[in-house]
């Protein structure tokens, strides 16, 4: 994105919690929908992988970064990414139609969306749609996006590798042994990799990262 990346806080003060509470009470029931305690509290607790925030152009977006199985089966949803696409998408789709809504309420609306980042457990993914969400975030530079999804595609299967070591070690073996060697695996692949990838979690790390050491 054009604008400065930034994280979000991580929490609020109690009277931004309790202020947040009663607009997600509201925005809710202009929806017809009754929520519990419970479920305001889970509402607004839920939190993506990342955020992307362009001030300059009010621009928001979640972040969502995973690797499920990439098999080659498909069904009326579509196939692995696309289901995987739809379930990431319904997990925070009243929380993008709340933050626009509200935002637009109180006089200073923001755009925000959903950029989904998902390599399959084997390595594969779609090409041009994780590229252009790349773009999305600022990574305009079509050799730097080829480069980031090499990279990200490179370092799948070796960690898909390490987590099934660390399953049969554990079976065999012990937990405690398998803590250990996923300490040492974890080394080795930071020291061979230049986005210092550590877990597929992290991959929004190494994005990121790498948006800003190729000055993209």
């Amino acid at each position: 994105m054009a604008g400065k990346l930034r994280p979000y806080p991580s929490s609020l003060p109690g009277s931004g919690i309790k202020s947040l509470r009663a607009d997600v009470t509201e925005f809710h029931a202009r929806e017809d929908i009754v929520l519990t305690d419970k479920e305001i509290s889970s509402f607004y607790s839920r939190r993506p992988d990342g955020v992307a925030l362009d001030d300059k152009n009010k621009h928001l977006v979640f972040l969502e970064f995973t690797s499920p199985m990439d098999s080659v089966t498909s069904s009326p949803e579509g196939d692995w990414a696309e289901r995987k696409e739809l379930k990431k998408n319904a997990r925070y789709g009243m929380h993008i139609y709340f933050i626009n809504h509200l935002s637009a309420l109180h006089g200073r609306p923001w755009n925000c969306t959903q950029a989904n980042f998902m390599v399959g457990a084997r390595g594969s993914l779609k090409q041009t749609q994780f590229q252009d969400r790349l773009h999305l975030l600022g990574v305009t530079n079509s050799k730097a996006r080829d480069k980031i999804r090499a990279l990200t595609v490179s370092k799948t299967p070796a960690l898909s590798d390490i987590i099934l070591k660390l399953f049969h070690v554990s079976i065999l073996c012990s937990p405690e042994w398998a803590l250990r060697l996923a300490n040492s695996d974890v080394i080795m692949l930071q020291r061979t990799s230049r986005s210092h990838l550590q877990s597929y979690v992290s991959m929004a790390r190494f994005i990121l990262n790498f948006y800003v050491s190729c000055g993209c």
